[in-house]
């Protein structure tokens, strides 16, 4: 697949979540929305880029989704990442809601600072999951996601 078609079949597909993606669709996408585009609107103007990151959001996560179809797994490892953030913006809502000047002191002796490093741990073993899984070699043949996209007939998957 190339850029070209990987653009088309990805805006095409806006809000298509299931079926699979090959890696070219996939990676050629990602190029394009977080290099291609968003690097130079980003040096014309943040909240251009801001719009533009807001638009292909969707679509990135779609094409993500299948892309983890194609190998077997399911698009929900996405929201890994995001949800081990949650109890992150709770701890520095809940450190706002006290009003003290000194915000770093605050930090380290507030009884969740332990969550910190837990999160943002979970966040980095998952985002090193999802590349790992995004650059593997797709299941040969149809799987429980759809056919291969490839077009390999192999069914000794349900063998």
């Amino acid at each position: 697949m190339t850029l070209g078609q990987s653009i088309n079949t990805c805006f095409r597909k806006y809000f298509v979540f299931s079926g699979r993606a090959t890696r070219s669709e996939f990676w050629w996408f990602m190029l394009f929305v977080n290099i291609i585009v968003s690097i130079p609107v980003s040096i014309v103007s943040e909240d251009l880029n801001s719009l533009w990151l807001t638009a292909t959001f969707i679509p990135s996560l779609a094409v993500g989704s299948r892309r983890l179809h194609d190998t077997n797994r399911t698009g929900w490892w996405q929201a890994v990442p995001f949800v081990s953030v949650l109890p992150l913006w709770y701890f520095v809502y809940d450190l706002g809601q006290t009003g003290g000047a000194d915000f770093g002191a605050d930090l380290m002796n507030h009884s969740l600072f332990f969550l910190i490093p837990l999160c943002l741990g979970v966040m980095l073993i998952a985002l090193i999951l999802l590349i790992v899984w995004w650059a593997s070699r797709g299941i040969d043949g149809p799987n429980r996601f759809g056919d291969d996209p490839t077009g390999a007939t192999d069914t000794s998957v349900f063998d």
